[in-house]
């Protein structure tokens, strides 16, 4: 019997277990704007983007405030859910304007099931290529290099699902 791919959520939360266990009670929140609400997900996304800072007072702040790795993943998961974060985007990524159209396709997106979308399970390679733009994305936000690793790892790691 096949093991059902976990969804957006789970892998988010089973990431946040791992690398941010005091994140994990700010999940379904983080989850609840992201998917509920345009404003939300497009304040996620430039946060995951775009490195803000925690001066916005409605935003996160990826390098070191609350719920700033929840909303990273919530981004990097709902883009692959959706295709948008495929093999072969990761050089479209690069410059300040591809950054910024990429922002664009991922603020309109949204996981048809929301953060119940099943995760596609990915080849090795495929996933490996989507784990190099997570971590190209969260050094380009101000994670500490040692960290964005490790989250590209996971991520790369629940694209591919268990080893068969």
């Amino acid at each position: 019997m096949t093991e059902a791919p976990p969804t957006i959520n789970e892998a988010a939360a089973a990431i946040l277990g791992e690398l941010a266990p005091e994140e994990l009670a700010l999940l379904d929140p983080v989850a609840a704007g992201f998917f509920g609400s345009d404003s939300g997900r497009d304040r996620a996304v430039r946060t995951a983007l775009e490195g803000r800072s925690g001066d916005d007072p409605v935003g996160f702040d990826l390098a070191g405030g609350a719920g700033l790795l929840a909303a990273f993943l919530l981004t990097v998961l709902n883009g692959v859910a959706c295709d948008l974060l495929t093999a072969g985007v990761s050089g479209q990524a690069r410059g300040w304007w591809e950054r910024r159209r990429l922002r664009k396709r991922l603020s309109g997106a949204v996981a048809p099931q929301g953060s119940d979308t099943p995760l596609p399970q990915l080849s090795s390679t495929d996933a490996a290529e989507i784990g190099r733009l997570a971590l190209q994305l969260a050094l380009d936000s101000k994670v500490e290099p040692e960290r964005a690793q490790r989250v590209a790892n996971l991520i790369t790691a629940a694209l591919t699902g268990p080893a068969r």
